[in-house]
């Protein structure tokens, strides 16, 4: 049997291959529907997500992450769980299609109302899945997920650039969202190994309900907080400016969200089985290490995005959208201060839903407030309070883990600091090279690329940093564990 730290590598290796995949294909998605969708159509797209995404913080209800929680693993638990999950998702479906017609006509955009309606399916179908998901990463079930997740996203990524480039503009977008969710279906149902019995019982409901209802609730202020800036600029501003905002968003938090939130999924099961075995030295360190590899990884891709922003959308997209430029080059500097929050799997595992709660609410209250008083003065100002916001949160995310889980931020910093000082000469170098070569952009950005491939092989390869050391960890365990394998 694999030991808890091969586990670990396995996992976060399947998971992050699967994640920088996504992030790599999402990223040339998103240019080429940008190439066939106008800003317009875009701002269309952003009122649909404003929506969808608060339907689905109801969806879920806490209830994954109190499975993964719990250590009861019984059939009749989870059965439980999933008929009280796919009454929701009923409830929420039936609600979202008697109010999609108020919807459509508060945005003055009425095709959002058979939208609405065709996609009340997917809230149905998302809730049928959430304790078989759930199953699957508490079992550690990466590598089936990452297989799923990329074939899913693949096959409607590529549906929604035909049926954009065939003149569907915003309507591709939601044949992608509901064939993505149609595909996870299907295979998360074949493969998951749960098969729910007909078993309902309030007292298993009850038991997660304490903690579910706290996740529940950072979830709700967490969508708030991160939906405001977009929901309020549906109204403030028009539906061009809309579209324009919500893909500069896009591109710079694509590498944000996706490597930290599939490391989080990763973590918190993983935290959890160590709790249970009181392994929690265990912990601490690979929230450290999760963290190095995390800045590692992202923060010098947002240094090429925020030096060559101009380059990029004027060589990748249309006319229409160079105004986005100035906007992804501040954005890319709000999403650098959002790379550092993994705390959230060690107050989860160690079940401390309620102070990770209150940290949540504080955090966004004061996003809040900083995008209530920027949006006033328009989108430049509403872009540089959400920087002040990050720079505020930050401060709290790090002082939070210290004063209620006494985690050792000199060690932390210690082991961060080389992957600190690697990103800053990346920075510095790109600077330079800009200021001084007179060439093309696409050169530019090719030498961008592949100092920053040499940057990865060089930790690689000489063990640089608490980061480096940890590549060549995972790389030599996927290596033998292919050739156990094969053997």
């Amino acid at each position: 049997m694999a030991s808890k730290q091969s586990l670990a590598i396995q996992s976060i290796s399947w998971r992050g291959i699967g994640a920088i995949t996504q992030l790599v294909l999402g990223f040339a998605f998103t240019l080429i529907l940008m190439r066939f969708i106008s800003p317009e159509e875009y701002g269309v797209v952003a009122k649909i997500y404003i929506v969808i995404s608060l339907f689905n913080v109801f969806l879920d209800f806490g209830f994954s992450h109190g499975i993964i929680q719990s250590k009861n693993n019984t059939r009749e638990f989870l059965s439980s769980h999933f008929f009280i999950s796919l009454f929701i998702a009923l409830f929420l479906a039936i609600i979202l299609s008697i109010s999609a017609k108020s919807i459509a006509t508060f945005y003055e955009v009425p095709e959002l109302k058979n939208i609405l309606y065709a996609l009340s399916f997917n809230l149905i179908s998302g809730g049928a899945i959430i304790i078989h998901r759930a199953y699957m990463h508490k079992k550690l079930k990466f590598k089936q997920l990452s297989i799923i997740n990329l074939i899913a996203f693949i096959i409607s990524g590529i549906t929604a650039i035909f049926l954009a480039y065939k003149g569907y503009s915003f309507y591709a977008i939601v044949v992608q969202l509901m064939l993505l969710n149609f595909i996870q279906v299907i295979l998360i149902l074949i493969y998951s190994g749960f098969k729910p019995m007909l078993h309902l019982n309030f007292a298993h409901i009850r038991k997660t309900t304490s903690f579910s209802l706290y996740i529940f609730f950072s979830h709700f202020i967490i969508y708030i907080s991160e939906i405001l800036d977009q929901f309020l600029s549906s109204i403030y501003f028009s539906q061009d400016t809309l579209g324009k905002y919500n893909r500069s968003i896009s591109i710079t938090r694509t590498p944000v969200k996706t490597i930290p939130n599939t490391l989080n999924t990763v973590l918190f099961p993983l935290f959890s089985h160590a709790i249970n075995e009181e392994q929690v030295d265990k912990n601490e360190s690979i929230y450290v290490r999760s963290s190095c590899i995390v800045f590692h990884l992202i923060a010098p891709l947002l240094v090429i995005i925020f030096f060559f922003s101009t380059e990029i959308v004027s060589i990748l997209l249309p006319d229409e959208w160079l105004e986005i430029s100035v906007l992804i080059k501040i954005l890319s500097i709000v999403s650098l201060f959002m790379i550092l929050e993994l705390e959230g799997p060690l107050f989860l595992s160690k079940g401390k839903s309620k102070q990770i709660s209150v940290i949540v609410f504080i955090n966004k209250f004061i996003r809040i407030v900083c995008i209530f008083i920027g949006i006033q003065y328009g989108l430049i100002p509403l872009l540089f309070a959400l920087l002040i916001a990050e720079i505020i949160m930050r401060v709290v995310h790090l002082v939070a883990p210290r004063i209620l889980l006494d985690l050792d931020l000199k060690n932390y910093f210690k082991k961060l600091s080389t992957s600190i000082l690697f990103v800053s000469i990346f920075a510095i170098t790109l600077f330079l090279l800009k200021l001084i070569l007179p060439v093309s952009g696409v050169f530019l950005i090719s030498v961008s690329i592949l100092i920053y491939v040499i940057y990865l092989l060089i930790s690689y390869r000489f063990k640089i940093g608490q980061a480096g050391k940890d590549f060549v960890l995972l790389f030599d365990t996927i290596i033998k564990k292919n050739k156990s394998t094969l053997n």
